[in-house]
């Protein structure tokens, strides 16, 4: 995870439905539900974990030191969906909004999109920040969208994960069951960014 980063608002819902994880399984009761709705939680945090990728729709916030030296902002999770704000500390230590009108967004597109990117227009250049650590706070919205909008192999591999969780539960404080299985992995291979 980048550092400064942190959650502001979570996704609402899940990847994977409780009526997929049963029928993945073969469930056919509801007396493990709470089980299967924490085995699809953990898989789909295991999985953006694994590809650096934000899932379903969430805020984000990134904490910065100063503006970066190349003068583009590579803003972490994608699918960048839009930059909500950029907020930093004048050098009078007063709180500044930046103006949308006073940068670009390269949110990229497609399910394989890499990180979304914040840079100036020709002539611009960043303002001037306090001299501190944390001056500059980029707020932004990341993800597919819903659950409808995440990829099928990423699905299915968040399934094969809660099918193996389901299934080799008693080995799994073994060491030597995998987290990710490696279909899963391969499924989400396409879909690593770093």
């Amino acid at each position: 995870m980048a550092q400064g980063l942190r959650l502001i608002t979570p996704p609402s819902g899940r990847v994977v439905s409780l009526e997929q994880a049963r029928h993945h399984c073969r469930v056919t009761h509801d007396e493990e539900d709470a089980l299967l709705e924490a085995y699809s939680e953990a898989a789909e945090r295991r999985c953006e974990d694994i590809t650096g990728r934000q899932l379903l729709t969430a805020t984000w916030e990134q904490v910065l030191d100063g503006w970066p030296s190349g003068g583009v902002i590579k803003v972490p999770r994608p699918n960048l969906r839009s930059v909500v704000s950029i907020s930093y500390l004048d050098p009078r230590g007063d709180l500044q909004v930046l103006d949308p009108g006073d940068y670009r967004v390269d949110a990229f597109s497609g399910p394989t999109a890499g990180h979304g990117r914040i840079s100036l227009p020709y002539g611009k250049s960043w303002p001037e920040v306090l001299g501190q650590l944390g001056v500059i706070t980029l707020r932004f919205e990341a993800g597919y969208g819903g659950p409808e909008d995440v990829p099928a192999p990423i699905v299915q591999g968040i399934l094969l994960m809660v099918g193996t969780f389901y299934s080799q539960r008693e080995e799994l404080a073994s060491v030597q069951v995998q987290v990710a299985p490696l279909a899963a992995r391969n499924l989400w291979r396409p879909y690593w960014v770093r």
